[in-house]
């Protein structure tokens, strides 16, 4: 059994970054930018979302300072927050080379609407959509 006061202090450092995320997020809005940095700036509020949702799950948090402990809840939340940390550090890796990261958001792109078009040609929706994904996508 973990410590309790180890969790508790481990949980405050957590409350105390999700704020200062929360903080970033606020003041990332309005800021002109390209194409990638509003995709980046999307992914991050995404990614706050995400930590605040934790946060108030969590046994002990400040905000309903609950006792119980939800394991798949966290699981889950946890396996979707990392999935979009990958999503985000993949597109926005700084210091790589312009062509490169033109590359990586041209591949994201492809493989985003991909999905969309294989969502939409199997369940049978939007079937007026489906010509301009099949012309567009080779």
């Amino acid at each position: 059994m973990p410590n309790q006061t180890s969790y508790i202090e481990q949980l405050k450092i957590l409350e105390k970054l999700v704020l200062m995320a929360i903080a970033v997020s606020d003041k990332s809005g309005g800021i002109k930018t390209t194409t990638l940095g509003i995709e980046s700036t999307k992914i991050y509020t995404r990614l706050t979302l995400s930590a605040m949702t934790i946060n108030a799950i969590l046994p002990n948090n400040s905000i309903n300072n609950s006792k119980l402990w939800d394991f798949p809840s966290v699981a889950v939340l946890a396996r979707t927050f990392m999935e979009t940390t990958h999503r985000y550090l993949y597109l926005c890796i700084p210091g790589e080379s312009k062509e490169e990261q033109q590359f990586r958001q041209k591949l994201h792109y492809f493989h985003m609407n991909f999905e969309k078009y294989r969502l939409y040609s199997d369940s049978g929706t939007h079937l007026d959509w489906l010509p301009e994904f099949e012309e567009k996508l080779p």
